[in-house]
């Protein structure tokens, strides 16, 4: 009964991570009905990892889906990094770099040239 209890737990608080690309954990305890302690417990559960490291790898994802889907300007990762919930483009761009092995606006270059 556990399991699916907190398998339902992630699947409600993992939804508003898809529609609310700067949702937190806030939001996904709302979502979820459950207090911070229980959706962390749920996650690492059903999924190995902590809430806070599926909504960073799950905005990281949704930003390099966008910058390998459009041809803009380097000013669009600015833009996206806010859009997605990061408030200093630093520490996205590091973030970024620490998951994917390369700068934002490399990807975005690749794009291009592709």
């Amino acid at each position: 009964p556990f399991r699916c209890d907190a398998l339902q737990v992630v699947r409600q608080a993992a939804a508003v991570t898809r529609t609310v690309p700067a949702a937190g954990l806030a939001e996904m305890c709302a979502a979820a009905g459950v207090g911070q302690r229980w959706l962390h417990k749920c996650f690492i559960d059903v999924l190995g990892v902590s809430p806070v490291r599926f909504v960073r790898l799950a905005r990281l994802t949704r930003a390099r889906e966008q910058l390998l889907a459009c041809d803009s300007s380097p000013a669009l990762i600015k833009t996206l990094s806010l859009s997605l919930g990061y408030r200093l483009s630093g520490r996205f761009a590091a973030d970024y770099r620490a998951l994917f092995g390369e700068n934002p606006s490399q990807t975005l270059q690749r794009r291009a040239v592709s």
